[in-house]
């Protein structure tokens, strides 16, 4: 699934091709939970700091042994909540070095 069916969801995006179309999600709600825990600690200022990336780190980790965590799903998630270029770049890192 593309990556940008996260951000669609998050901004309640329409499909205009297929107005009766309902996308879902290739996040899993437990992972959602994290997610916005972490948006909360290191949202704001784009995981800039070692402790909001710790945080983030900390709390994706668990979620690893499901197999490999979407960086381009997690990061377009994270844009449809409001969250800056930065902060999904930063994300994106975050989750390709977990994945590693």
């Amino acid at each position: 699934m593309a990556p940008v069916i996260e951000w669609a969801i998050e901004t309640k995006a329409k499909n205009l091709s297929d107005p009766t179309e309902t996308p879902v999600s290739s996040i899993a709600p437990e992972l959602r939970e994290q997610l916005n825990a972490i948006e909360l600690f290191g949202g704001g200022n784009g995981w800039a700091g070692a402790h909001e990336k710790e945080d983030a780190r900390h709390r994706l980790h668990e979620f690893r042994g499901t197999g490999p965590l979407d960086p381009d799903a997690i990061g377009a998630y994270m844009l449809g909540r409001g969250l800056t270029d930065t902060a999904y770049k930063n994300i994106r890192k975050i989750v390709l070095e977990l994945n590693r």
